[in-house]
């Protein structure tokens, strides 16, 4: 019987231990938290409203209901420090903590949780930070976030630069760090949205605000370190001196095509591309040069030469020609997995909204931007600079129904999925109410809803075979001892039996 209560009490400390469940309310709280471990938190909303949560390190989300932020899609494994939802009654959260790292000894570990009613871009994992959106709204702040992984040292830190197409934008960020025993929104100082602002190096989370005083369309470009360089399919490095970057093309299919462009977000460069037959650009520029076969032997020096006291530019560099398929409105267009289709979009101002539609759910988009329309200079899609709709339909601001244009760039929607089949795509103008999308999001959970159904699934699965095993203990021990006793009975009948022989 010992036996059978130690199984029975350490399965129960497996599925019972190392799990917090709290309710989403306002306030600081505190959690005992032990070295090496790792925790499960449940957080479940019990009323209306858009709550922020920020940990000290980063997690892991793992399942979630409701109105999922466009920055998160569960499948592909988002890590962060701050999770952001327009939560209604009754959602709920599950998040694993810690990732990325680990306890390194046994404290209490202080986590906040504040309404508050904002927009939120949740970028804590990504370097750089890019990314293009519309922002209506001007009676609530948009928080981007931002870590320092190695805030202790002078030369890792991000510069923050705004490239605003439509609209007026204001800014600031914060100067202190976070603390959980306090405000979100307190130590803020003002930037200049379209200038370069060097972030607190000596702090671990970065908060900068922005907020517009007119409807428009904004880039967001934060830079830690040139972390990309000019040669890859997509660049962005701050520059206080010249550099010169080496490249070969030895796996590169030559002959064959390159399609290179580049802004000057901030300041003014010079490139020279005379060794592959290019020549010197100054500023922004786009290109296309002939890469020979006798390239792939050969190693080629880029010289950017800074023309100011500081520049950051965004470049791109393709090799070979795009494969993405151009859509036309209302046309079906088949999608295959990992595949993507342009929208080049058209000066169309008096319609609010383009509108796409999925044959599947689950889908990426993004808005983008170039000096010409040849979709052979657009940069590749990525996860970090993409949004994701969960469902199968979606309406997107058309970014000309914005007035004062502040730039003259072509203005394209790319669009992707990593579904395991092909998935038919349409898309349309339309003065339709963008409510749908969020009704079509509430009501229709997509590939989360089937994730959570299935961890539930699994979960009662485990619940079931512990409970079979312990069954199966509890019969074999009680068995055994019914075995044990009838054998005792036996053998005391056959004492008896010879002791009255």
């Amino acid at each position: 019987m010992a036996k059978i209560i130690f199984l029975i009490f350490i399965s129960l400390y497996i599925f019972s231990s190392g799990q917090y469940e709290s309710d989403i309310v306002e306030g600081t709280k505190t959690y005992n938290v032990v070295k090496g471990s790792t925790y499960n938190f449940i957080f479940k909303a019990i009323d209306n409203g858009t709550y922020v949560i920020i940990f000290p390190q980063h997690f892991q989300l793992l399942e979630a209901t409701g109105e999922i932020h466009e920055d998160v899609n569960i499948d592909s494994g988002f890590y962060s420090l701050v999770y952001a939802q327009k939560f209604v009654k009754g959602d709920y959260i599950k998040l694993e903590y810690p990732k990325l790292t680990v306890i390194e000894k046994t404290s209490t570990m202080k986590i906040k949780i504040e309404k508050i009613d904002a927009y939120f871009k949740l970028k804590t994992i990504s370097n750089p930070v890019i990314f293009t959106m519309a922002v209506n709204d001007c009676q609530k702040p948009i928080y981007i976030f931002t870590y320092n992984n190695q805030a202790e040292s002078y030369s890792n830190y991000f510069t923050f630069y705004g490239k605003i197409h439509s609209g007026e934008f204001i800014g600031s960020y914060r100067t202190t760090e976070f603390n959980p025993d306090g405000s979100l929104n307190k130590d803020f100082k003002d930037l200049t949205v379209s200038s370069a602002t060097a972030l607190p190096r000596l702090i671990y989370l970065n908060i900068v605000k922005l907020q517009c005083t007119e409807p428009g369309l904004i880039s967001i470009y934060m830079e830690n370190d040139p972390f990309y360089s000019f040669t890859d399919e997509i660049g962005l490095m701050g520059y206080k001196s010249g550099i010169t970057y080496r490249e070969s093309f030895s796996n590169a299919n030559l002959p064959t095509n390159a399609y290179i462009q580049v802004f000057n977000l901030i300041g003014s460069t010079s490139i020279d591309l005379t060794q592959i037959g290019g020549r010197k650009y100054n500023n922004d520029f786009y290109t296309k040069i002939n890469l020979l076969s006798s390239y792939s032997t050969k190693t080629f020096d880029f010289p950017v030469q800074n023309l100011d006291s500081y520049t950051m530019i965004l470049s791109i560099f393709n090799i070979g020609e795009s494969t993405d398929k151009i859509a036309t409105e209302k046309e079906n267009i088949l999608v295959l997995p990992n595949k993507r289709i342009i929208i080049p979009l058209k000066i169309i101002t008096d319609k609010k909204h383009i509108k796409i539609t999925s044959s599947i759910k689950g889908f990426y988009w993004e808005y983008q931007y170039s000096q010409t329309d040849d979709i052979n200079y657009l940069p590749k899609i990525g996860y970090d600079s993409k949004n994701f709709q969960k469902g199968n339909v979606t309406f997107i601001d058309n970014p000309y129904k914005y007035k004062k244009l502040k730039t003259d760039y072509k203005m394209f929607i790319s669009i992707t999925h990593n579904n395991n089949e092909g998935v038919i795509f349409n898309y349309e103008y339309t003065n339709g109410n963008e409510n749908e999308n969020e009704n079509n999001n509430g009501n229709d959970n997509g590939k989360n809803e089937n994730y959570n159904s299935s961890s539930k699934a699994w979960i009662w699965i485990i619940i079931i075979i512990v409970i079979i095993i312990i069954a199966f203990i509890a019969w074999y021990f009680y068995r055994k001892k019914k075995m044990e006793s009838i054998s005792n009975i036996n053998n005391q009948n056959f004492e008896s039996l010879m002791t009255e022989s």
